[in-house]
């Protein structure tokens, strides 16, 4: 069984690589806050074992091996944070703090009792599937909050970001998946996009609103 710092380099090349096809060394290490020589020699010792594919000065991933590693620790992540979440009345912010901490101790008996206790979810509180106990995922095609025309109502599917704070404050103003919402006008000179949310408007930060995929359900 991989230890709990070889699941952590895993998820984190696999979280790194799903909008790339590789990583980098210093990614790594600044996204899990190691030292660059730390990683360097992890990275060495899990290509070695097999689970990472590096070559000398290239970029890093996933070897088949370690791709079914991480989506065990991303299965049992995502089942804990709904869990949290449903039955524990945790914030979003708060449930994906702890389910990190809780993704190294779950045994794959344990995610499967998690999963029938649930009702076998699809997607976690932030709208991320589920990969299935045999590790496949299905991805939903969705669009980007900033590539929608103003006037659009849309329903919020997924939030990317991972940020405790970004997390936290979306809670708050209501923008979580199956949120419906208005797409309103992007403000210029780099300013914000408003977007109605229940009885209110709010002006989202560009860089926010790219972390939130919608799905259009009506365009003006």
């Amino acid at each position: 069984m991989p230890s709990e710092s070889t699941e952590m380099y895993l998820i984190t090349v696999y979280r790194l690589t799903t909008r790339q096809p590789e990583t980098t060394i210093r990614e790594i290490a600044d996204q899990l806050g190691v030292a660059l020589s730390s990683t360097s020699e992890k990275v060495r010792t899990l290509t070695e074992q097999g689970y990472l594919a590096h070559a000398w000065r290239e970029g890093v991933s996933l070897t088949d091996k370690g791709q079914r590693i991480a989506m065990q620790v991303l299965r049992k992540n995502r089942l804990a944070t709904t869990f949290l979440v449903r039955m524990m009345g945790y914030r979003l912010d708060e449930a994906l703090e702890d389910s990190c901490h809780l993704e190294h101790a779950i045994t794959d008996r344990m995610a499967e009792r998690l999963s029938r206790l649930l009702d076998h979810p699809s997607c976690d509180p932030c709208g991320h599937p589920i990969p299935a106990s045999d590790g496949t995922i299905v991805p939903s095609p969705v669009a980007g909050l900033l590539d929608v025309p103003a006037g659009c109502t849309a329903t919020v599917c997924r939030l990317e970001t991972l940020e405790p704070d970004r997390l936290s404050y979306l809670q708050t103003i209501g923008l979580l998946p199956g949120a419906q919402i208005t797409v309103g006008e992007m403000l210029p000179f780099e300013g914000p996009l408003m977007v109605v949310v229940g009885n209110q408007t709010v002006a989202l930060a560009r860089m926010l609103a790219a972390e939130i995929r919608v799905d259009i359900e009506e365009k003006p």
